[in-house]
């Protein structure tokens, strides 16, 4: 057998091989992306104050550090917005507010990251300031907090529902 029949040969059979091998790199890459997009785009649309405290945000967040595996510029920044957000708050009252902005700029820190291993053109800028977010929002989660404290307050016997009793008048007009 010559050199040419045996490239031959080898090409017959590992082409196919190569050929599937190739594709399911190619979908391995492209899912991974799809995953991180759609990481990137749950963080992203609930970016705000008091939609971080939903359940889909909290569960994107603990997505970051397997879909983002081999970008470390972005596991490095979730790792550190992550110490900030499992540290105890201050007990003095004039330390939360730096804490607060501290912690704000390690999550737009990650965001940004995320932008930028996606190849998103965002500015830093655009991360921290564009979105909407109503004033409603923060309003409805106040009074959800309240509903939910004093719920709990009545079930622990720590506090009582409040009776008022009122009366009416009621005027009997005479039968005819």
């Amino acid at each position: 057998m010559t050199t040419n029949e045996v490239l031959t040969v080898l090409a017959v059979f590992l082409g196919p091989i190569t050929a599937l091998w190739v594709q399911r790199e190619l979908d391995k890459r492209r899912e991974t992306r799809r995953r991180q997009q759609e990481l990137f785009r749950t963080i992203w649309a609930t970016r705000t104050f008091p939609q971080r405290l939903q359940y889909r945000h909290v569960e994107a967040l603990n997505m970051v550090g397997i879909d983002f595996l081999k970008a470390s510029s972005v596991t490095d920044a979730w790792a550190e917005y992550l110490d900030k957000l499992n540290s105890p708050d201050p007990q003095d009252e004039a330390q939360k507010p730096q804490f607060y902005k501290e912690r704000d700029a390690k999550f737009h820190a990650l965001i940004f990251a995320m932008s930028q291993s996606l190849r998103y053109k965002f500015t830093r800028l655009e991360v921290e300031k564009q979105f909407y977010s109503p004033q409603a929002h923060g309003t409805w989660a106040e009074q959800d907090t309240i509903l939910r404290n004093g719920v709990v307050s009545l079930f622990k016997n720590e506090s009582a529902l409040p009776i008022r009793i009122i009366t009416d008048e009621v005027i009997h007009s005479p039968e005819p």
